[in-house]
């Protein structure tokens, strides 16, 4: 099977990747690129000029970007930690390396994103499951000899001026992939619809609503996590990515009859 993994990471294909090109184009002292590329990204599908000034901000601090340290939060917050470390789990966020003298940040943020922040997670288990069905995964883009290349290009080959995410890639590929790909401008996500699940009553969730046995899941804070389903129910606070895999894990703990 064929795996895309690695893709957006290595040639800025996520619209966080605008405030490591817009800060990368303030510290090289080009002020008419950056506002151009500024206006060009406000005007992208799914972004404003509010959530493209919020991205922007994101860069100036470390590399994580604000989404992801929310989520990050939400997840920590229903999880025993202690229960994690006396099994040999430190759940601590490996740490931010200091960005070397003459690296662009979007170049930084780009490998941060390969080697700590977006893709272990996703590679750990994507290899777990591939592996547990039996299915060969193949990574075309992970490999050593592309990720060399994508890091050694000039910015505005991942990341335009225009807001052209993947530049390279897309430049790479016309008479390969229809031009009504190439030229969408708009990120696609591929999610299931969270959130609309986790408003629906089923099976799961009322027995998180109406009590679960703690012992069942003795690494999870279930006060913790019945408070953040029921904010996210009357607010839609953001985490239910965070909640359904906590609630997926549930439900396999409960339908394995797995010992934690």
């Amino acid at each position: 099977m064929m795996d895309g993994q690695g893709a957006d990471e290595l040639f800025a294909g996520y619209p966080h990747y605008i405030g490591g090109r817009v800060m990368s184009l303030a510290a090289q002292l080009h002020p008419i690129s950056m506002m151009r590329l500024l206006v060009a990204s406000s005007g992208l599908p799914g972004l404003s000029p509010r959530s493209v000034a919020s991205v922007v901000a994101g860069s100036a601090a470390p590399v994580a970007t604000a989404r992801r340290q929310k989520r990050s939060r939400g997840l920590a917050s229903c999880l025993d930690h202690r229960w994690f470390l006396e099994r040999g789990v430190d759940l601590t966020v490996p740490h931010v390396r200091e960005r070397p003298s003459g690296v662009s940040r979007l170049k930084w943020q780009l490998w941060d994103s390969v080697t700590r922040t977006s893709l272990p997670t996703p590679l750990r288990y994507e290899d777990r499951n591939s592996v547990a069905h039996c299915v060969e995964r193949r990574l075309p883009f992970l490999t050593t000899r592309i990720a060399e290349f994508a890091l050694i290009l000039p910015d505005h080959y991942l990341l335009t001026d225009q807001g052209l995410s993947k530049a390279v890639l897309r430049t790479a590929m016309t008479g390969v992939v229809p031009s009504g790909i190439l030229r969408r401008r708009g990120k696609v996500g591929f999610e299931t619809p969270q959130a609309k699940w986790l408003l629906e009553s089923g099976t799961l969730v009322d027995a998180l609503r109406d009590g679960f046995d703690p012992s069942l899941a003795p690494m999870l804070r279930l006060d913790r996590l019945r408070a953040t389903w029921r904010k996210e129910i009357s607010s839609r606070s953001g985490q239910a990515f965070v909640l359904w895999r906590l609630l997926s894990t549930l439900s396999w703990i409960r339908r394995g009859h797995v010992a934690c």
